[in-house]
């Protein structure tokens, strides 16, 4: 009986089918290979990624500062981003300069809201903590009387005048340029050695202006850019400070007429009455 069933096992295995080559493989290699995403055709552009907006560095909604004898400035709105250069344009009198001041913190405005560098200033409080921690990072080029070269100095006088007045070496922390680098931004060549009243008006703003950008200057700005200069004149210095703004810096200066300058933009002052303490007393007789 044995031999018998030996015997049948032996036909039934010859009876069946020998495997194929590919039968041979392991079960993983039978698993079904995973799909496999379809890649972009070549020279097909990819998908835009929107780039989150920049926070502006100065914003002033209704920005204004009453004196005893009037208005000095009101009415000014105004949103400023990084890279930005704004030509504020006005006639003498409309208190152009004192609002300069009031954007970096070294005036005061009594009405209205203003932001600097992430800082809310108060109102009428130019001593206050974010006030002063406004001026640590901001410059003035010129806004003159109170801020303008002196003409009897040299160049390398005013330059290390400026960097004492400023503290530039107590603030290492904050990026500033060197003198050079600064005046080779501004296209000016002048020597260290010449006087500073023998030098051609064109040339004394962007002094001024290269000596401000050696202190630190997230926000500059810049009085009279347009006092004493031909057309020309003015649009060389207005398009020097829209390449001080190229490097992220935000710009404003201040005018009575537009430079024309391509990227600059143009802020109308607003016009308003002075309202005069001797001109109430006369109304009122």
């Amino acid at each position: 009986m044995l031999g018998a069933t030996a015997q049948v096992q032996a036909t039934k295995a010859q009876e069946a089918p020998m495997p194929d080559a590919d039968d041979t493989r392991t079960d993983e290699q039978h698993a079904p290979e995973p799909e496999v995403a379809d890649e972009p055709e070549a020279g097909l552009p990819e998908p835009d990624v929107e780039a989150p907006e920049p926070a502006p560095v100065l914003e002033a909604h209704a920005l204004g500062l009453h004196l005893r004898t009037g208005w000095v400035f009101r009415h000014v709105t105004v949103t400023a981003y990084p890279a930005e250069a704004i030509e504020i344009v006005g006639s003498g009198g409309t208190g152009r300069s004192m609002l300069l001041l009031a954007l970096v913190g070294r005036a005061r405005h009594t009405v209205g809201e203003l932001a600097v560098l992430g800082h809310p200033v108060p109102t009428g409080r130019t001593g206050s903590r974010a006030a002063r921690a406004v001026r640590r990072r901001t410059a003035v080029a010129q806004v003159g009387p109170p801020i303008e070269l002196e003409g009897q100095q040299r160049v390398r006088e005013a330059n290390a005048e400026r960097r004492r007045w400023d503290h530039v070496h107590r603030r290492e922390e904050v990026r500033t340029l060197t003198y050079d680098e600064a005046a080779d931004l501004v296209g000016l060549t002048v020597g260290p050695d010449e006087r500073i009243e023998e030098l051609a008006t064109v040339d004394r703003t962007l002094l001024a202006v290269a000596l401000a950008l050696t202190a630190p200057h997230e926000v500059l700005v810049v009085d009279d850019v347009d006092l004493g200069l031909s057309q020309d004149e003015h649009r060389r210095v207005a398009d020097a400070l829209t390449e001080v703004a190229a490097t992220g810096v935000v710009v404003v200066s201040a005018a009575s007429r537009p430079s024309g300058a391509e990227r600059a933009r143009v802020l109308e002052m607003p016009i308003h009455e002075a309202v005069h303490a001797a001109a109430e007393a006369r109304e009122a007789r």
